[in-house]
């Protein structure tokens, strides 16, 4: 390994040469379409598809500050505009080196801007956040026991869809959005939204800086992550928390690369109290980082932390996240690749048994790459496969889910994980158009 350079940046790719001129078309496509759909959420009730909740409700709050100014259009038109938006995107990314790095900064604020003000897009999930959060909050109820339908005089209990299910989330998440539940319906729905756009850009100036830091192409891995379209419309337009979780994911990345393992490792823990699925990606960080024993130590006081943190908030139920993400695990939604495949060999869903395999074979494949990280493979690509792997494998797949292997995949020595990750989005999109029709 050369003296100076940092175990995670082993190779540095060669740049294209493309001119700037495709580079700033590419943006100014994607700005356009992602305006686009930003106004046709706006549009009310014209797209009760694109913000579900209008299905339960139409008020001007729900909207948001664009209320009024939508742009009715067709689903057909809508789903063209999120195809426009991919198109661009692969460009952008691809002659992301071309092009000054001040516009790709542009852009990405400019969108996550745009989608932050837009209505929420495609989901109805950040209600039970704001319910979760007043159970707690001002009910003084557990929310890993108590459920929305046992306390149902709750701010935006008329539109939440999870009525019956416990908090799914970390106790940090859970703890950390009580202040929200004490704001009302309006106040708290939007500073859930807020807080999801400005975890996204944090994330994506984290990526720029680690890629700086390894000497990856910083525009092109800022690029990949900032501009994807499934991380604008579905993740900042459904103000989803997974967005906190990569932060902090990437965060830790961030520190562990500047040679502080000890606050790294803690900081990774950190995210697995946002979301479980957070530790996937922990082994393989620990065994890539330079001082693998000091990331190791910051993960099990990080650990050792979120415990005690769990069991003084929530004595008696403290692992109650793990129960209910392990009830979702044998779940099926309606677009997973595990359903597909049933369904091509005959089966209505995924038949229980199936699940055990496929975590026996998750499992197998973070084992395998772990060996490669060991060996000297590329950390960065092994996370993004690990988490590529666990998204094909899940019969409980949504689409914010697809962003967790991202980060990862733009600061990846090579394309190929980058270009998996986006597969994943295509084909998930696809089946979702398809079941829509």
């Amino acid at each position: 390994m050369t003296a100076g350079v940092h175990p995670f940046a082993r190779a540095t790719p060669a740049r294209p040469a493309w001119g700037t001129l495709g580079a700033a078309a590419a943006l100014g496509v994607l700005i356009a379409a992602g305006i686009a759909v930003v106004l046709a959420g706006a549009a009310g009730p014209v797209h009760g598809q694109l913000v579900p909740v209008l299905h339960r409700l139409l008020a001007g709050w729900v909207l948001g500050p664009l209320h009024g100014v939508g742009l009715a259009t067709t689903q057909t038109a809508f789903y063209l505009e999120y195809a426009v938006m991919g198109v661009a995107y692969v460009a952008a990314v691809v002659l992301a080196p071309r092009v000054a790095i001040g516009w790709i900064v542009a852009a990405v604020v400019g969108l996550h801007v745009a989608f932050a003000l837009a209505p929420l897009l495609l989901s109805t999930d950040v209600f039970n956040y704001v319910e979760y959060a007043y159970l707690g909050a001002v009910r003084h109820l557990d929310p890993y026991v108590r459920t929305p339908a046992s306390s149902p005089g709750g701010p935006v209990y008329v539109v939440v869809h999870w009525r019956h299910t416990v908090d799914a989330y970390g106790p940090l998440f859970t703890l950390a959005s009580y202040p929200l539940g004490t704001i009302g319906a309006v106040a708290g729905v939007w500073a859930f939204k807020a807080v999801a756009a400005a975890a996204s850009l944090a994330c994506a100036g984290l990526v720029w800086w680690t890629a700086r830091r390894l000497e990856r192409p910083p525009a092109r891995a800022l690029a990949a992550f900032g501009l994807n379209p499934v991380l604008l419309v579905s993740a900042v337009g459904g103000a989803h928390n997974d967005l906190v979780m990569l932060a902090l994911l990437v965060g830790g990345v961030a520190m562990i690369a500047a040679n502080r393992e000890l606050r790294g490792g803690a900081a990774l823990v950190a995210a697995v109290g946002i979301k479980l699925s957070a530790g996937l990606a922990i082994p393989l960080l620990v065994l890539g980082a330079g001082r693998r024993w000091t990331a190791a130590a910051g993960v099990a006081l990080g650990t050792l932390a979120l415990a005690v943190l769990a069991y003084v908030s929530f004595p008696s139920h403290a692992v109650g996240m793990i129960h209910m993400v392990a009830r979702e695990s044998g779940a099926v939604s309606p677009v997973s690749i595990p359903l597909v495949v049933a369904r091509a060999l005959g089966a209505h869903t995924v038949p229980a048994g199936v699940h055990p395999v496929l975590t026996v074979l998750v499992a197998l494949v973070v084992v395998g790459l772990a060996a490669w990280v060991w060996r000297g493979g590329d950390v960065m690509a092994a996370v993004a496969y690990a988490f590529v792997a666990l998204l094909v494998t899940s019969s409980w797949t949504l689409p914010w889910y697809l962003l967790w292997p991202l980060p990862f995949a733009a600061l990846a020595r090579r394309p190929w994980p980058l270009v998996s990750v986006v597969i994943v989005q295509i084909t998930w999109v696809a089946g979702e158009v398809a079941l829509r029709r």
